[in-house]
This record gives structure tokens, sequence and C-alpha cells, in this order.
């Protein structure tokens, strides 16, 4: 009886460190945010003969290698302001244009053809710039008028829409098909509770919106599984691998139907595109996670950036060293990655092998792009100790999952099948 009274008050005490932590940090991003307002507020009242700087953009313009013949490409910006705003907007936008005008043109070459790999890389890259004129854009709005509001979304939308016309076409659809074939059985995936109902969002993203379902561009086949249904042990590596192959290594989850997916290694970067009423168990992923067009689905996840596209119904137990980024998703509830794995050794070298270990979990700062603003209301704030009730007023499209359905356990392995 003593033992069992010591395990639980040592377990009581372990969880009460951890929302310590999760305290004083929430209690210092608090503050910060107070300062933040403060200094907005002492601009607009008492700096009128001076402009007010806008939110800084991180945009770095390179020349990709997949991009033949071409030169490294230079934006030169205005003053970081609101009246300058549009037009640095339309000049960042231009570079990106032209860098997918380049893309293309190298690729339909006829002596040229680039390998799928480098292709991949360079959309990545263009991808990433994209988001951050999103981002920038979206922590400047408070500053802006309707109308340059209006204009750059205009801007943005036309943007994405280039990139995307620009991925279909170095990326013709195409069916593909995970090489080795395995029995059907007929267990099934578990399910995620989704009883959890979203308030009335602010974009309207519904279901239908998502029957459209976009294949992945065609991807190294050893490291992807794809079009599988009712699959409740799909493992990558492949058994008989070694874990660290991996390393370095891109894996894609597309098309897949009440499977649960285990990724036992540590992998460059991971996107899983059309899954349904899927599980995915993965040890820590070195670079970014993209999840896109997923329902009814539960992530158990660690990276360094998470984004997250087009999503309904989903559960994402995260790791995660930036703020999660969200976009026309709906009812996502988030939780801290399985916190047994805390006392893993099997995590703790993962950690280190995708150099995460020693950097906060930022699973609960989510920036919320479909929403005019990013950052969370003081109430928001002083809730964020308090699970049950903390979810962000000015973002209905996900909450925190409760301390009392947090996962205590380490993450599984695969079942020999």
């Amino acid at each position: 009886m003593d033992c069992q009274t010591g395990a639980r008050a040592a377990e009581s005490d372990g969880r009460t460190q951890l929302f310590e932590r999760l305290a004083a940090r929430d209690a210092a991003r608090k503050a910060e945010l107070l300062q933040k307002r403060r200094e907005r507020q002492r601009q607009n009242g008492e700096m009128s003969n001076r402009e007010i700087t806008l939110p800084p953009l991180n945009f770095r313009p390179t020349a990709s290698t997949t991009v033949v013949d071409s030169a490294p490409t230079n934006v030169n910006f205005m003053a970081n302001t609101p009246a300058n705003f549009l037009e640095n907007l339309s000049r960042a936008k231009n570079d990106v244009l032209h860098r997918l005008s380049e893309l293309g043109a190298a690729d339909s070459r006829g002596d040229i053809q680039l390998p799928t790999p480098d292709k991949t890389k360079a959309l990545d890259e263009i991808l990433s710039q994209i988001e951050e004129l999103q981002r920038w854009f979206s922590e400047s709005s408070a500053h802006l008028k309707p109308f340059h509001i209006e204009q750059a979304r205009l801007e943005l939308d036309e943007l994405k829409s280039k990139f995307q016309e620009s991925r279909e076409a170095l990326f013709p659809k195409k069916k593909f098909a995970f090489g080795s074939k395995a029995s059907k059985t007929n267990r099934k995936a578990p399910t995620v509770n989704t009883s959890h109902k979203s308030t009335v969002t602010t974009q309207k993203v519904t279901l239908e919106q998502h029957q459209h379902r976009i294949k992945l561009s065609e991807p190294p086949p050893k490291y992807s599984l794809s079009d599988l249904s009712d699959r409740p042990n799909l493992r990558l590596p492949a058994r008989g691998e070694p874990e660290d192959a991996l390393l370095g290594q891109s894996i894609y989850l597309s098309n897949l139907e009440h499977c649960v997916i285990y990724i036992e290694g540590v992998a460059g970067n991971l996107m899983a595109h059309g899954l349904r009423g899927c599980t995915v168990y993965a040890q820590p992923v070195a670079s970014s996670i993209l999840l896109q067009d997923c329902v009814d689905c539960h992530f158990v996840l660690a990276c360094r950036q998470l984004r997250v596209h087009q999503t309904l119904n989903t559960r994402l137990d995260i790791f995660v060293a930036s703020p999660p980024i969200i976009e026309d998703s709906m009812n996502l509830r988030l939780a801290p990655y399985p916190l047994g794995a805390a006392h893993s050794e099997r995590f703790a070298l993962a950690l280190l092998t995708a150099n995460l270990a020693d950097i906060s979990n930022h699973w609960c700062y989510v920036q919320d792009f479909s929403c005019p603003t990013l950052l969370p209301t003081e109430a928001a704030v002083n809730n964020l100790s308090s699970p049950d009730s903390a979810m962000v007023p000015n973002s209905p499209n996900w909450s925190l999952v409760p301390e009392t359905e947090f996962i205590q356990v380490d993450i599984p392995r695969c079942p020999e099948s």
C-alpha cells in the first residue's frame, strides 16, 4: 500500500512540475504580449510624427540548384512600414513568380530532365517563402487599412494559385502504389473521439471541400505509402531495414484509409496527404512536417516545424520546436507529445539525432492563418495552464485536449505481423 501511495505521489509530482514549467513559460509569454500591446498603444498615441514599423519579414530569396543557369535574385525592399506594405508584398510576390517560372522553364527544356527530389526541394523552398509572406501579412494586418488588407489577400490568393498550377505542371497526376503487398486484415485502426464540436469558424471549411482529393507529387517509392486501406501495422522503414535508414530521407503518406502507421526512425521530413481515419505514430523528424487534407485522424509527431492545411476533426499529440501553423482547418485538438516518452531512452536518443534536444515544446502556441489575428487574447494566456477551459477565443478552429486525456505512456512500436 505504501509503495502504491508513493508511486501515485511521484506521478502527481511529475504532473505538477510539468504544468509549473508550462505556467512559467506562459507567464513569460503573457508579459511579452502585454509589453507589445503597450508599445503598440504608445506608438499609436505618442509617435504620430513617426511611421510605425511592421513585424519583420524574413524573406531570403535564393536560387535553387535545380533552376539551370539561374542567378540569385535580389529583392530591394522599401522601409517596412504600413505605407510601403503593398509595394514590398508585390516585390516579394514577383520574386516568387520568377522562381516558379524559371523552375518550369528548366523542367520543360528538351535536353534536360530535372530529378524528382530536386523539383520537390525547390517547391518546398518556394512554399516556405509563400508561408512567410502569409505570416508577415497576418501579423501586420492590425496596422493596415481595410483596402490594403483586402488587396493583400487577393495578392496572396493569386500567388498560392500560381504555386498550385506550377506544382501540377511539374508533377502530372499519376497512379502509383506501394511496392510490397500484404494480405488484408479485418482489424480496424483505433478511432479518434470527434465528439468535440467546434464553434462557428471564421472560414467556411466543410467536408465537401475535402472530397476533391489531390494526390501527392509522385515521390521516391521506397519511403512512401499510398492507396491503402484497413492496414493496422504499416511500418517505415520496412522490416529488416535498420532504423537509421530514414536519416535525411523524405517520407510520403498519401490517400490512406483506416490505417495505423509506425515511423520507427528519425526521418528528414514528412508529408501526409489525403488520410482518412488513420493513426500515425512517428519518432522525431529532423525538419518539417506537412499535413494536408486529413480527416478524422490522430497524429503523434515530433519535429522542428509543423504545418497543417485543410484538415478536419483531427487530434495532434506533438512536440514542435516552433509554433504550429494551421490554415483552412477545423476542430483540431492539440496535446503534448506522450508524457511517457520523457522517460524513454529511445526518444531521448531520437531527439539528439534530430537536433531537437534541449528545445522547448511549443505544442499549444498555435498560429492560425485563417484568423485575422495570431496573438492569443489575454484571457486565453491566463487559461493556458488549465487545458480544460483553454480554447482560444480568437480561433475557434482548434482547442487543447484536457489534461485527463493526455497520453501518459510512450508511443508504441509496430506489432509483428
